[in-house]
């Protein structure tokens, strides 16, 4: 099964994309950081999932999730760290699948307010 992670850099990334792997071994994790990227990997891979978790720079998440919708019918999970139902009803209405709030954060920064 390969997911494209759609995604503005690694930050949480690696560590959603390793548990997945864990619970299902034969995942393959893909990652596109710019609209030309996710663009590419969409025609060449041909991922079976897309985690748009958070903006990429030249692609705002709601046009690239109506984009990708009209092209492909790839399910599409978004994540965010972002607590508004707000970008839940936005994800939604773009195309999105299913909406996930990804509380990951780095150890540091836990507790602090």
């Amino acid at each position: 099964m390969k997911v494209l992670f759609i995604s503005r850099d690694d930050l949480g990334v690696e560590e959603l994309a390793l548990s997945l792997r864990l619970r299902w071994p034969g995942l393959l994790p893909l990652h596109a950081t710019k609209g030309p990227a996710v663009k590419s990997a969409l025609s060449k891979e041909e991922p079976d999932l897309l985690m748009v978790c958070g903006n990429v720079p030249g692609l705002d998440p709601w046009s690239a999730i109506d984009h990708i919708r009209r092209l492909h019918d790839t399910p599409i999970l978004v994540c965010t760290n972002t607590s508004g139902e707000m970008e839940v009803v936005k994800a939604v209405e773009a195309g999105a699948d299913e909406f996930i709030r990804m509380p990951l954060q780095s150890p540091g920064r836990r507790g602090r307010g």
